[in-house]
C-alpha cells in the first residue's frame, strides 16, 4: 500500500501538468517555417508561435477563442518555455468595430475626435488570455523538470497591450485561425 501511495505521489505532477507541446530545440524554432518569430519591444525576449497549434474553439456570441502554443526564448538564459495559451477576442473591441461606432455617433451629432477611438483601444484591447500549461526545455531540446526559472516568461507573455510585436502576434494568431486580422473584424451588431 505504501509503495502504491509513493508511486501515485511520484506520478501526480505528470498527471496534473499536461504536456501540450513536443520537445523542441532552439535550432528547430529558428529553422522551420512552422514557427513564426516575434521579438519583444526590449528585444531581449523572442516569441515563436507554432502556427500548426492554432485552433479555434467554441466561444459565446460576440467572442472568438483560440488556443495556441507560444515558445519564449530569453537572451542569456539556457531554456525555452513552451506556453499553451487560450486567447479570447471580443469582437466589439476590434478597431473596425470601434471606428464604426464612432462614425454612427458622429452622424448622430456627437463630435468626438478620432483620437478618442485610439485611446479607447489602448485602454482595452479586447483580448484576454489564459495560460493552460507550461513546459520547459533546454536549448538543445531536452525536457526540464524544474519550472521555477520560467515564471517571469509566462507571466510576461500574458500581459497584453495595443502596441509592438506582441499585438502583431495576437493579430497573426487570429488571422491564422479565421483568415482576417482581429482589428478588421466586424461584429454582427454595431451598437
Amino acid at each position: 500500500m505504501k509503495r502504491m501511495y509513493l508511486l501515485l505521489l511520484w506520478l501526480l505532477p505528470f498527471i496534473m501538468l499536461p504536456i501540450y507541446s513536443q520537445a523542441i530545440s532552439q535550432s528547430e524554432l529558428r529553422g522551420s517555417s512552422r514557427y513564426v518569430q516575434f521579438k519583444s519591444v526590449a528585444d531581449y525576449k523572442v516569441y515563436y508561435v507554432d502556427m500548426e497549434s492554432i485552433t479555434p474553439i467554441t466561444a459565446p456570441e460576440g467572442h472568438r477563442r483560440i488556443t495556441a502554443t507560444v515558445y519564449a526564448l530569453v537572451d542569456g538564459e539556457d531554456y525555452i518555455a513552451a506556453v499553451k495559451m487560450e486567447y479570447d477576442y471580443q469582437l466589439e473591441r476590434s478597431l473596425r468595430q470601434l471606428l464604426s461606432k464612432h462614425d454612427v455617433l458622429k452622424y448622430q451629432g456627437q463630435d468626438t475626435p478620432y483620437i478618442s477611438v485610439w485611446r479607447d483601444k489602448q485602454d482595452n484591447i479586447g483580448i484576454t488570455c489564459r495560460i493552460l500549461g507550461v513546459k520547459g526545455y533546454t536549448l538543445s531540446g531536452n525536457s526540464m523538470a524544474e519550472l521555477y526559472k520560467i515564471d517571469n516568461v509566462y507571466k510576461d507573455i500574458s500581459e497584453l497591450s495595443f502596441k509592438g510585436n506582441r499585438y502583431k502576434m495576437l493579430n497573426a494568431i487570429y488571422k491564422q485561425a479565421y483568415g482576417i486580422n482581429f482589428d478588421d473584424e466586424m461584429s454582427s451588431k454595431l451598437l
